[in-house]
């Protein structure tokens, strides 16, 4: 890369700001600035001087940190700089090369510049923004399900001890079981087969049977069965507030994994994830929003990397050191919806080539768990050449 700079070391609040005619040939001393008006005049006015020396506006290029970064990408944007984004793993590669590796703030302007010009970078563009959402919304997502997990194990205790072995009757979180607790509370104040047809009656009952045989059942469940608690205790009280919880829960999920479908279709990836065997539509979104766009990346171990997939070599005398384990430096929402991919696929598609490696590699002596991070390896390189080719996916072509 070539041409005039603004480095930034990205913090929380603040930056660190130096400007490079070019490589080696920095504008001054590195500059500490606020993320607020005063910090982006500073950027405008190192701009208007770098300008006025080479006649041409400086590029911006800065590490991602995630959210820190946000009020400087919305004030690049808005200013119209061209933006450049580069991976701590490539500054931190920098550093390492360096005679005496630091880290520090005002070095870091250095580094940064470094990699600017000495590798091949993709400017940021407005289709970014559409990965970089679907990005925030996975990991709100994610957010989600934990959340979820943690109400519905809660759900579940109190259910037991006011609800005893309900799940013999119909499953702990079918919309059946929630409507009968939320509305009854304590299987005491159940009496009559009407009332518990009535609350049941927008409620799906998949392959449980009709509404009156499931009516039927939970009336025999009542006269047959008593309550671990009192019906006033407190405990009855929680359960109805944890059903509320479980059901606003389910339709926040439900509305942002429609939205982020509306922000896949958007892309023409999207198609080409969709056409691996075995992968559903939360999957698919999922593994798309935590790839992002593939021309970011210059090559499948690039992708790799960016996954902490690859191998963490530690080489001495005769030993290659291939035999370690993985880095994991990298994306862990990327490396796990992957290993749940392998899982499906070896499940489901046995017959399938990628499942048929990871079955190999378990009978050359790899441990199970070693076997399908292989896969996710393998797949993953899969990956990278379908979205780089625009290609779908074909067991013949592995």
């Amino acid at each position: 890369m070539e041409g005039p700079i603004i480095s930034f070391d990205v913090s929380k609040n603040s930056s660190h700001m130096r400007g490079f005619i070019d490589v080696n040939k920095p504008i001054g001393k590195t500059i500490k600035i606020n993320h607020d008006l005063d910090g982006y005049n500073a950027i405008k006015e190192l701009a208007k001087l770098i300008e006025e020396k080479t006649n041409l506006k400086p590029a911006v290029v800065y590490e991602f940190t995630g959210v820190y970064a946000l009020p400087l990408l919305s004030f690049f944007i808005e200013d119209d700089f061209k933006i450049y984004q580069i991976s701590p793993l490539e500054s931190a590669k920098m550093r390492k090369a360096e005679i005496r590796p630091v880290k520090n703030d005002s070095l870091d302007t250095n580094t940064i510049a470094k990699v600017y010009y000495t590798k091949e970078l993709r400017e940021f563009s407005k289709q970014d923004k559409v990965y970089e959402d679907l990005k925030e919304m996975s990991r709100h997502y994610r957010f989600l399900i934990s959340q979820f997990t943690i109400e519905k194990n809660r759900y579940h205790r109190c259910l037991d001890a006011i609800w005893p072995m309900f799940d013999e009757v119909i499953e702990y979180d079918s919309e059946i079981a929630l409507a009968i607790v939320k509305k009854y509370k304590h299987p005491s104040n159940v009496k009559t087969m009407k009332g518990v047809l009535s609350t049941i009656s927008e409620c799906n009952t998949g392959r449980s049977g009709t509404k009156e045989n499931m009516a039927m059942k939970i009336l025999n469940y009542i006269k047959s069965h008593n309550s671990g608690v009192k019906p006033d205790s407190y405990m009855v009280n929680e359960l109805v507030s944890l059903v509320d919880r479980i059901n606003d829960t389910s339709l926040t999920l439900i509305k942002l994994l429609t939205e982020m479908e509306q922000l896949c279709l958007q892309l023409p990836e999207f198609v080409v994830i969709k056409s691996i065997p075995s992968i559903g539509e939360r999957l698919s979104i999922r593994l798309l929003a935590e790839i992002g766009d593939i021309s970011k990346y210059n090559s499948s171990k690039a992708l790799i990397a960016y996954a902490g997939l690859d191998p963490m070599i530690m080489q001495s005398g005769k030993q290659s050191g291939e035999h370690m384990h993985i880095t994991k430096k990298g994306n862990s929402f990327l490396r796990s919806s992957l290993y749940l991919l392998i899982t499906c696929l070896y499940r489901y598609n046995p017959d399938s080539k990628i499942a048929l490696y990871v079955s190999k590699k378990k009978n050359d002596g790899l441990h199970p768990k070693a076997a399908k991070i292989a896969g996710c390896n393998k797949l993953l390189r899969i990956i990278y050449s379908m979205l780089s080719n625009g290609t779908l996916y074909s067991e013949k072509q592995q």
